[in-house]
């Protein structure tokens, strides 16, 4: 019973993330972000139209880089996405999300770097107006670092 009740709790922390990886159910949050000198790195991920082939997602691209705001742009495939997903895990619940989804489970996306917090929410508008772009957000996890 012990061992099944860490499976269903592997499973719905899988499945949680993996919806969240993925953009959906993402609100687009439109909160100024607090930053400070040394933090001055903000970054969105932009979530590419699950219809769009790899190709016209990678395309967008150059509609991104018309916003005066951004300051790089680097295109991340829904199997890069998994395969970094995937490295975040230990090898138990690695092998029970493997056997659960894959790379098509997530969506392809953008990492966009901006350099002011200032204009995040016009910036954000901006990228949602962008066709094949689904949904955009603060990406928490790297924004006030650099790579």
């Amino acid at each position: 019973m012990v061992k099944r009740m860490k499976k269903s709790v592997i499973f719905i922390v899988a499945t949680i993330f993996l919806l969240a990886m993925a953009g959906c159910g993402c609100a687009i949050s439109l909160e100024p972000v607090e930053t400070s000198a040394s933090e001055n790195l903000i970054q969105l991920l932009a979530f590419v139209d699950e219809s769009l082939t790899e190709q016209e997602a990678i395309d967008l691209e150059g509609e991104i880089w018309r916003i005066a705001e951004v300051e790089s742009v680097r295109f991340v495939s829904r199997e890069e996405a998994f395969e970094d997903f995937l490295a975040t895990l230990d090898d138990d619940l690695r092998t029970h999300v493997e056997e659960l989804a894959d790379a098509t489970s997530l969506r392809h996306r953008f990492m966009i770097d901006l350099g002011d917090a200032a204009n995040i929410q016009d910036t954000q508008t901006l990228l949602m107006q962008i066709s094949g772009i689904a949904d955009v957000i603060v990406d928490d996890i790297y924004s006030g670092h650099t790579e």
